[in-house]
């Protein structure tokens, strides 16, 4: 008796994980042929299915990628929230900043570098998006300061990139010279 229900209970549970694991790459599936076409039944499939999903961080992760590159900025806010309260990267708080930026919610985007800049402080991307955020806004007292920090940083990786960077917050702390 006891080994029947073994494999009953054994049955049952890998059932559940097959019909979990379909699930996840059909949704998968569904996001990637999203990021490359518009199809109506694919788009009511994801935003059917996607509740189902809130607790998976990978597709979450991805589709407020796809709705970020597709411009639905609004859309991919929630998305990326839930997103960073399963698992909380830089990275992931950077993009939520851009996409605040986007539609124009400055103050939430300061936020989000600056939170990624405490994260990671020798990554030399967050203080350099704040420093283009304010002097976009045209608040120079702040964008003076971040190119500032930018100048002086000690980048763990000194590459093309951060070059340019530095050289972008030298330049423009010249100008205002």
């Amino acid at each position: 008796m006891l080994y029947s229900c073994i494999g009953i209970a054994t049955a049952v549970f890998i059932g559940g994980r097959t019909s979990s694991y379909i699930h996840f790459h059909r949704m998968d599936r569904a996001l990637t042929k999203l990021l490359v076409s518009d199809d109506r039944a694919n788009k009511a499939y994801i935003k059917e299915s996607i509740a189902n999903f809130a607790d998976n961080e990978r597709i979450l992760s991805k589709y407020a990628y796809i709705l970020y590159e597709k411009g639905q900025y609004k859309e991919a806010i929630p998305i990326l929230e839930q997103s960073i309260s399963l698992f909380p990267t830089a990275e992931k708080i950077l993009d939520l900043g851009d996409a605040y930026k986007e539609v124009k919610i400055y103050g939430k985007a300061i936020e989000c570098y600056r939170t990624a800049s405490y994260m990671l402080p020798a990554y030399v991307t967050p203080p350099y998006k704040l420093f283009c955020l304010y002097n976009q806004l045209g608040i120079n007292d702040k964008a003076v300061e971040y190119a500032r920090q930018i100048e002086s940083m000690k980048a763990k990786v000194e590459n093309r990139r951060v070059m340019n960077i530095k050289k972008e917050a030298k330049g423009f702390l010249q100008l205002q010279q």
